[in-house]
C-alpha cells in the first residue's frame, strides 16, 4: 500500500510535487518560527553562516539517490519517496526559527520571519543591519564566524555544497548501481517472456523482450500494411512510457527503453526513450 501510495505521487505532474514539498516546507517552518519563544536574536554574518550551513545539509541529502535502486528491488521505494518530505520539513523548521532569530536583530518583530520564505524578499533579512533593542538579547559567536572572516567560511560552504550536489547528481549510480539496473530490466524481461505475445493495440502485438545492460528491448509486429509513424511519434511514445511512474523511475535511473517496430517482412522504425525524454 505505501509503495502504491509512493507511486501515484511520484506519477504527479512537477508542478504539483513542487507545490506539495513546498507546502510541507512552510508549514514546517511556520510551526519552527511559532516554536521559538526566547528573545535571542542572531547577526546578519550568524544568519548567513547558518542558511549556508542548511543548504549544505540540504546538498548531503542528495545522497538519497544512490539508495534509489536497492529501495525499489527491496520493496521499499516509498522510504525513498518519503525521504525528501521529511527533509523539507526539518529545513523549514530550521530556516523558520532562524528567520524569527534574524527578524528581532532588524526589527524586534517575529512577523518578519516569514520574508525569510519568500525570494528575493528574503535578501532583507540577510542584509539588513541589526539594532540594539530593549529587551532582545544578541547571541554570542565565535571571532571567527564573525564580519568578513564569516562571510568568507559562509562562501566557502556555500560553494562546497554546490559541488556536493553537482557531484552526487552525476555520480549517483555507481558501477554497483549500474549492476543492480541491468539486473531490474532483466528480472522485468524474464517475468514477461512467458507471457508473449501481449496484445497491444488492435494490429500491433508485443513479441520479442530482452534486456541488455541498461536497455530494455522490445520489438512489436504491425499487422497492418498501411501503418505509418508520423513526425512526433517518437514524443508521443515517449510521454506514454513516461506517464507511467515506474517506467520513468528506471528511466531517470539510467535505463533506456528501445521500441522496434516491424512487419513479418521489414523493419519499420526504432525508438530509444532515454532520461532526457522523461525530464521534459
Amino acid at each position: 500500500m505505501l509503495n502504491d501510495l509512493a507511486t501515484s505521487y511520484a506519477g504527479l505532474p512537477d508542478q504539483a510535487a513542487r507545490a506539495v514539498n513546498f507546502c510541507m516546507f512552510a508549514a514546517a517552518g511556520l510551526l519552527g518560527a511559532m516554536s521559538r519563544r526566547n528573545n535571542v536574536s542572531i547577526t546578519r554574518t550568524q544568519y548567513f553562516v547558518r542558511l549556508s550551513l542548511l543548504g549544505f545539509a540540504i546538498a548531503l541529502s542528495g545522497v538519497a539517490y544512490v539508495f534509489t535502486m536497492p529501495a525499489i528491488e527491496h520493496n521499499l521505494y516509498w522510504v525513498i519517496t518519503v525521504y525528501p518530505l521529511l527533509f523539507a520539513m526539518v529545513a523549514g523548521f530550521v530556516l523558520g526559527r532562524l528567520s524569527v532569530a534574524r527578524a528581532l536583530d532588524i526589527g524586534g518583530q517575529k512577523q518578519l520571519a516569514i520574508l525569510g520564505f519568500i525570494p528575493v524578499l528574503n535578501l532583507y533579512l540577510l542584509l539588513k543591519s541589526g539594532r540594539t533593542r530593549p529587551g532582545i538579547i544578541r547571541s554570542g559567536s565565535a571571532s571567527l564566524l564573525s564580519g568578513g572572516k564569516g562571510v568568507m567560511i559562509g562562501l566557502a560552504i556555500i560553494m562546497l555544497g554546490a559541488y556536493t550536489s553537482f557531484n552526487f547528481k552525476t555520480s549517483a549510480f555507481t558501477i554497483d548501481d549500474q549492476q543492480q539496473l541491468s539486473a531490474k530490466l532483466g528480472k522485468i524481461a524474464n517475468d514477461l517472456q512467458p507471457m508473449l505475445p501481449i496484445t497491444t493495440g488492435e494490429t500491433v502485438d508485443l513479441v520479442m523482450i530482452k534486456a541488455a545492460r541498461n536497455e530494455l528491448q522490445r520489438t512489436y509486429i504491425v499487422y497492418d500494411p498501411a501503418f505509418a509513424f508520423t513526425a512526433d511519434s517518437h514524443d508521443q511514445i515517449a510521454a506514454y512510457l513516461c506517464s507511467d511512474p515506474k517506467i520513468a523511475l528506471l528511466v531517470n535511473a539510467g535505463a533506456v527503453f528501445v521500441e522496434n517496430y516491424v512487419t513479418s517482412q521489414k523493419h519499420i522504425n526504432t525508438f530509444r526513450v532515454s532520461r532526457t525524454d522523461c525530464s521534459h
